[in-house]
């Protein structure tokens, strides 16, 4: 029997952890009754938190010399990974991480919006608009998700038409913008025959993450030829943008096309969507006239995200995302440490190679598929020069490239001469980018992510000096 002071003391030690598993039996219940008590998943959580609960209270009663040593060794446990959970939550510099964000708007002086994507959507449908998350072709070829289109699985190449389109923070605001009749991010009509003298195909960088529409390099060409056509979205790869060229730029047969390049992930990309229907769009000719498709394709795309919305939509509460509140719901489900643990057992299973470049998802492909590459750019500047036009290939880099010179590992290495063995102008922003009295000042608030208005500039200058070549009379 222990003495009464140690028993007392003891449950001091215990009561803190059964009040961290108390909040998260009441985080469970609130998204479980949001959910209309229909996951099983949150189901099992709230019955395993219960018997935690009962557990932890009915140990409270008991007063023997075992309780003691199980107390102050399992709160010393529970204690050390609580406070690596908050280290990580607090100090982490997760890419999606908001609260990092914040903080740098908070040191500069910055507005900073503190809602989530889902908030912003349904914040924008209750003013009475169109809202949506960006769509993007990326979320069904990486298996994120499925869209079955007439009774079969199916790729979808654009996002929601007409549609305000919420997109992400990484400056502070939201980078948003209303989706064209396809569901690009241009103003609406230059898909009309005749509109269109260049086209931009490429991923989130050409979309324009994450600036203000008119800071975005496709506006800022648009100023000079209006016919300009942006058809990037965030998340493509080397073969959706092939697709994307056979489907939505074909038919407009523009003077100048500009392949754009991120050295990031597009080798990454490459290695996923080769194992998809993509892999089609290497035969000459082949498409699926998804324009011809576009009125019953975009509703039920339009259908499809609703049902994403209203799934997201268990988690909230009146109109606050519980998710929202970062890094306390981290700490709470401890988020960071469960991420951690995937990691390393990925990482086990799937040593990545040698060596690897920051930021870099492309490092992280042990034999880039270089040949396949080669068969993509081949095809989109045969495609290309058959109407006569032109095919130019943009080289975007990375945030790691300038953050660590001396140890950045360059995994694209082979890609200039590979264009150059194909006669497709190169336009390398590796170059100006590298001028820049501070390269990483190009980045939102010197870290990784997408370029900064200067950055996206710089894009845009190397562009029009190679429009003002292929088009000097516009």
């Amino acid at each position: 029997m222990l003495p009464r002071a140690v028993h007392w003391f003891t449950n001091g030690v215990l009561a803190f952890p059964l009040l961290y598993l108390a909040a998260a039996l009441g985080y469970a219940l609130t998204v479980f009754a949001r959910n209309g008590f229909q996951s099983r998943k949150l189901l099992v959580a709230c019955l395993l938190l219960s018997a935690a609960v009962a557990a932890g209270l009915a140990l409270m009663c008991v007063r023997t010399r075992w309780k003691a040593n199980l107390a102050l060794l399992g709160s010393s446990a529970f204690g050390a990974l609580l406070a690596l959970e908050s280290t990580l939550a607090f100090r982490g510099h997760d890419y999606a991480d908001l609260t990092r964000i914040a903080r740098h708007c908070r040191r500069l002086g910055l507005p900073y919006d503190d809602r989530t994507r889902l908030e912003v959507v349904l914040d924008e449908r209750a003013k009475g608009r169109r809202a949506y998350p960006c769509v993007h072709p990326s979320a069904f070829w990486s298996g994120m998700y499925s869209f079955t289109f007439r009774n079969r699985p199916f790729l979808p190449l654009s996002g929601i038409s007409e549609a305000h389109t919420v997109v992400e923070n990484e400056f502070g605001y939201y980078f948003t913008y209303e989706a064209d009749e396809f569901g690009f991010h241009n103003p609406y009509g230059l898909h009309r025959p005749g509109a269109t003298q260049v086209a931009l195909v490429g991923d989130s960088y050409t979309q324009g993450c994450s600036v203000r529409s008119e800071a975005c390099f496709a506006a800022l060409v648009r100023r000079e030829y209006r016919g300009t056509l942006n058809l990037g979205l965030r998340g493509n790869g080397p073969l959706t943008e092939l697709a994307t060229l056979r489907e939505y730029v074909a038919p407009h047969r523009p003077r100048a096309v500009f392949w754009f390049f991120y050295e990031g992930n597009d080798l990454a990309d490459l290695e996923q969507e080769k194992g998809t229907p993509l892999a089609r769009y290497l035969e000459p000719g082949y498409r699926q006239d998804l324009p011809g498709l576009a009125p019953e394709l975009n509703r039920e795309l339009a259908r499809w995200a609703d049902e994403q919305v209203g799934r997201e939509s268990v988690y909230l509460l009146g109109r606050r995302d519980l998710r929202h509140y970062e890094p306390w719901t981290s700490i709470l489900l401890f988020r960071r440490l469960r991420r951690a643990r995937s990691l390393v057992k990925e990482a086990l299973n799937h040593p990545p190679p040698q060596q690897s470049g920051a930021n870099s998802q492309a490092a992280l492909v042990n034999s880039p598929d270089f040949r396949t590459l080669e068969a993509v750019l081949r095809r989109a500047r045969d495609d290309v020069r058959a109407w006569g036009g032109k095919l130019v290939f943009v080289y975007l880099p990375q945030y790691g490239r300038y953050y660590n010179p001396s140890r950045y590992y360059d995994p694209c290495a082979p890609v200039s001469d590979l264009v150059r063995r194909l006669n497709i102008p190169y336009v390398d922003m590796r170059e100006p980018f590298g001028r820049a009295p501070d390269p990483l000042s190009l980045f939102p608030f010197r870290e990784g992510g997408h370029y900064t208005p200067e950055g996206y500039r710089l894009v845009a200058d190397a562009v029009l000096e190679q429009l003002h070549r292929i088009l000097p009379n516009r």
